[in-house]
């Protein structure tokens, strides 16, 4: 009888002991998880850290190109306004726009 109760510890003891490894192998695996989850922390916050200044520096240099970008029109309207004016007074200096009521070429057909 002695034997047996001696037999049956040393098998609880023996599924203890793999027990305790199998444990003992998931601590390791889930300190390495630990570890990687703190380095992904880390660099995250080094990342995201910085983000709100350079997100409000972005939407500022975004005004600034949409201010230059609306003034560039202006300009850009500016010249074609000019070059239309040129190009009206060349065809009036050189008698070729169409007025049906005046003809420049010949002023004496005037009236």
């Amino acid at each position: 009888m002695v034997t047996i109760v001696v037999l049956i510890n040393i098998f609880i003891s023996i599924m203890l002991l793999q027990l305790a490894q199998q444990l003992r192998k998931a601590k390791n695996t889930l300190a390495l998880i630990t570890d990687i989850f703190n380095e992904y922390e880390c660099a995250s916050y080094a990342a995201l850290h910085t983000l709100p200044n350079n997100i409000y520096l972005a939407k500022e240099k975004i005004e600034n190109l949409q201010l230059e970008n609306q003034i560039f029109k202006q300009k850009i309207q500016q010249f074609r306004q000019i070059l239309s004016l040129i190009v009206l007074l060349r065809q009036i200096s050189q008698g070729s726009f169409p007025f049906p009521y005046l003809n420049l070429k010949n002023p004496s057909k005037l009236g």
